[in-house]
């Protein structure tokens, strides 16, 4: 079967032919080096005679990939297998078959989601390669019982249909990249998290695995169901050019029934960087509270309607975003929301705002219940693994609150200044407490409920240190209360 990559040389053993049947019980033979046990025996499908190789032994993944050798890149390992072919006589109509299972223990794939596995796990496969007598392949696999791909092959275009709990849908693509011919994605639903849940390996696979943006075909994908954990959007599209410098993402959208997410963007190659990916979105949601929660970042922030725009670069692949290398800007504009006790590690971006921090200068009863805004807005730019903003500014009825300073995104750490000044009827006695002391706190409620103070100057604090737990010190307090 030299015509399909299988290449079985020192066959030993004794072969019976007949005008009825070919036969062998003990049969010695190799796969690329790799000894074999088969056996050879004459059997009738509805179709007609066939002859039935049955082959077993302990095998490399590479070689069984003979056929479909854009995946061989992606498998690597050795396991035990079992191989049958069957190979109809001339007036048999069936085309030949190749059937393969494994458990697969000692194989490790970096194929995406549901398809990766390490050396270590066992995962049940079969594998129906039928070579068709018009010219073509049709390959259909279950992995682990549960997913399944069946997928065809002629004059090199693959179409292939994939059916499982984290992705269901139809591809069609050329088998060689090279080919002016599009990728196109027909997916009836996505489990967007599964996918990112890969992106840390992602970062340490093999160089053999590593592509420019210039490896791809153009991509036009159609996506009637994502899922992101509790988030499910019923409209996504993307849309990627190949250019002279690598990949134009020309278009892609999102939309779901509070949320909206527009963008484009581009994967380049330059002189002076192997890979640069670049981003521009915007975001927009009249609950972004809602849309937190349902992507596992935070439920410490209620409603909240508006949007938040983005416009960042990195000096990697797209799936290999890091905060340490995000170079760009990104806007926040929010209004009418609620912020409960927030814990920063939660979410880099909710880093950025602080929440659990200025919640714990606590304005007395007026937060018990969290702390209910008119607004925020804030710029933050992004270099070196930190963002600085010097305009953040947080607007309630309890106070104005105005953030400037440096937030760790990769050490996970504070250097803030961070103004406050009370609105009209607001008592500071926490936040007196926590930053001045008892006296000051004291200090506080006269001048606003004894002196009719309703409006006090501004406090200044700074913050340093660990997110977790940060240093609050008093920098600056109002005249009457030094």
């Amino acid at each position: 079967m030299p015509r399909e990559g299988y290449q079985f040389n020192a066959v030993r053993g004794n072969l019976i032919i007949n005008d009825k049947e070919v036969r062998a019980d003990n049969l010695i033979a190799s796969l690329d080096g790799y000894p074999l046990k088969a056996s050879v025996a004459t059997v009738t499908n509805t179709s007609g005679k066939l002859i039935r190789v049955s082959a077993a032994g302990h095998l490399p993944a590479s070689s069984l990939l003979a056929p479909v050798p854009f995946l061989k890149p992606y498998i690597s390992g050795e396991s035990d297998w079992k191989v049958t072919i069957d190979i109809p006589n001339k007036n048999n109509i069936s085309d030949l078959l190749v059937s393969v299972e494994s458990r697969l223990q000692g194989v490790s794939s970096d194929l995406p989601v549901p398809f990766r596995k390490t050396e270590d796990v066992q995962a049940p496969f079969n594998m129906d390669l039928s070579i068709l007598k018009e010219g073509g392949l049709q390959l259909d696999v279950t992995f682990e019982n549960h997913y399944k791909l069946k997928s065809t092959r002629k004059n090199n275009l693959w179409r292939v249909e994939m059916d499982s709990s984290v992705l269901k849908g139809k591809v069609r693509f050329n088998q060689d990249f090279s080919v002016d011919y599009p990728m196109t994605l027909d997916i009836d639903m996505m489990d967007l998290a599964a996918y990112l849940s890969q992106s840390d390996e992602d970062k340490n696979l093999d160089s053999r695995l590593e592509v420019g943006p210039d490896y791809f075909p153009d991509i036009q994908l159609q996506a009637r169901k994502v899922i992101w954990k509790d988030l499910q959007v019923n409209d996504a599209s993307l849309e990627t050019r190949r250019s002279k410098l690598g990949m134009d993402i020309n278009h892609f959208e999102m939309h779901g029934p509070a949320l909206s997410i527009i963008g484009k963007g581009s994967w380049h190659s330059s002189w002076l960087h192997n890979h640069v990916t670049s981003l521009e979105m915007n975001i927009t949601s009249n609950d972004f509270g809602k849309f937190l929660s349902e992507v596992g970042i935070t439920k410490g922030l209620k409603k909240a309607s508006g949007q938040a725009g983005i416009n960042w670069q990195w000096y990697s692949e797209p799936y290999k975003f890091d905060w340490s290398i995000l170079h760009g800007e990104m806007l926040l504009d929010f209004e009418n929301g609620h912020l409960l006790d927030i814990n920063p590690g939660a979410g880099r971006v909710i880093g950025l705002l602080n929440f659990e921090t200025l919640l714990s200068l606590d304005f007395g009863n007026q937060v018990s219940e969290g702390f209910a805004f008119d607004a925020i807005e804030g710029n933050f730019t992004f270099a070196n693994g930190n963002a600085y903003t010097t305009n953040m500014i947080i607007d309630s009825k309890v106070a104005e609150i105005s953030m400037k300073g440096r937030i760790g995104l990769s050490t996970e750490d504070y250097d803030q200044v961070v103004s406050v000044v009370p609105g009209v009827g607001s008592t500071l006695t926490v936040l007196g407490a926590v930053a001045g002391g008892p006296t000051l706190a004291a200090t506080v409620l006269f001048l606003q409920e004894i002196l009719g103070f309703n409006r006090i100057a501004e406090y200044k604090y700074s913050i340093k240190g660990a997110w977790e737990k940060p240093e609050v010190k008093l920098l600056v307090a109002p005249e009457n209360e030094e």
